[in-house]
Parts: structure tokens; sequence; C-alpha cells
């Protein structure tokens, strides 16, 4: 039985407001701040039903992201107000998916996504089972499904050229220690193919498969493949990530 009395909230909305440090040079939301702005509801969600990143490490319990997919009906653009809605919708194996609709002050959702995670231990870093979580009694909903595909295997092609050798810094860990996944959208701009500046993205996915610590170089390579934008790092002891991009015309 869970301990949280049927507090946990089904959803949570959280509004917020594009500020002019998460625009870009065209005053579009950033595709890092996004994943931001995703990865802290998620935290309020969790906290505001009583379980708070401190009590899940106690419980030994560290969510870690695996795959994440957004799709981008219409750019937020700097200093427009949203209501961003998250939700835990169901596990699948070992994954847990987490959805999200960024909706604007006309109820129409600008913006859609999923996020896989997977739990791991903090103190042996062993992927747990979603056992370890049901422990709680939160409620899944596996109908209730945004309006974007969920998130699948990236098909790299064998041929990306190199690109760049990026150096990780001090700036870019966080508080596990290695590169936050939200940088990775950042990757993902600066190194796509055309540049960000004349280009529009209607949808991206990244799936993370290493850890980057400080002071690894992540060997980057990029290029297209067909009508999807791919990049690529691979640090010394493996893959990273991959992320591919998915644009419409420029009006």
């Amino acid at each position: 039985m869970s301990d949280l009395n049927g507090t946990f909230p089904k959803s949570y909305t959280w509004p917020i407001r594009v500020t002019s440090f998460d625009a870009d040079s065209r005053r579009r939301l950033k595709l890092s701040a996004i994943l931001r702005y995703q990865q802290e509801a998620g935290e309020l969600q969790l906290r505001s039903g009583g379980l708070p990143y401190e009590r899940l490490y106690d419980d030994g319990i560290i969510f870690v992201t695996s795959r994440s997919r957004v799709r981008i009906k219409r750019w937020p653009l700097m200093a427009e107000e949203l209501n961003l809605t998250t939700w835990h919708r169901e596990n699948r194996g070992v994954q847990f998916y987490r959805s999200y609709q960024f909706a604007d002050q006309s109820g129409q959702n600008v913006i859609e996504a999923t996020t896989c995670f997977v739990i791991i231990d903090p103190v042996t870093h062993r992927l747990q089972r979603p056992k370890v979580f049901d422990r709680y009694g939160i409620t899944i909903q596996p109908t209730r499904v945004p309006d974007v595909k969920d998130p699948e295997k990236i098909i790299v092609p064998s041929d990306l050229p190199h690109v760049d050798s990026r150096v990780i810094r001090y700036s870019d860990v966080d508080y596990n220690g290695h590169l936050n996944n939200t940088i990775y959208a950042d990757l993902l701009g600066d190194y796509l193919p055309g540049g960000m500046e004349h280009q529009t993205i209607s949808e991206f996915s990244i799936n993370f498969t290493g850890e980057a610590l400080e002071g690894e170089a992540l060997d980057i390579r990029a290029g297209m493949a067909g009508d999807r934008a791919v990049v690529t790092g691979v640090g010394p002891k493996g893959p990273c990530f991959e992320a591919e991009a998915l644009f419409v015309q420029d009006q």
C-alpha cells in the first residue's frame, strides 16, 4: 500500500514565461530550454506529491533520461506565457514514460513531448526494476497520450562525417557529475547541418546512450540522412548520444 495516501496529483501544470536567457537569436524558445522546463515540471510534480529528489535518493532511486522526443507545432517566443502540463504515463519493461504539453494562452498545445526514463541505484549505479517505484502507488495513464510519437531507436548513417571534438567543461555538468541531458539539445543546435539561423525544427529526438564527464572529449559527427539531420557524440568509453531533427519550411 502506498504511504502517499492517494495525494499524488495525476498531472501537474506549471505556468511559465519564456525568459530572455531561454530565447535564441530569433527570439524563439531554445531547444535546451524546452528540455529544462520539462525536467523542472516533472520534479515539481514529484515534489508536490511528497516525492522530492532527496527522498527518492534516500529510497535508492534516481531517474535517468534514456530517450526524448519533442514535437514543435509552433515555436514559443520570448516573453510568451505558457502552461506546461506533465504526467506519469506508464511503464514498459524498465522504461518509464512521462509526457508533456505546452499550451499557449488560447489553450492550444504548441509543444508536445514524451521522455523515457530508467531508474538506477544512486550507490551501485545498477539498473532498477520498476517495482521499486510501484511502492508509491502512483496512477498510470496509458491512454493519455500526447500528439507526438513515442521516442524510438534513431537510425544513424555509418558514414557521418566528423565535425568537431567537443570537450566537456565545468559549466556543462550537473549535480550528478556528468553532462546534463539538456545540454545535448544545445549540441544538436550547435552542430545542426545548415545551422539553426535559417531553419525551423518541427520535431527532434535525442537518445542518451552513455555518460560524458568533465574533461572528456566527444567526437561529434553530423550530417543529413534524407530529410533528417543527425548528430551524434562518442566519448572515450563509447557512444554518449544520438539526435535527429525534422524541419518545416520557414515562412
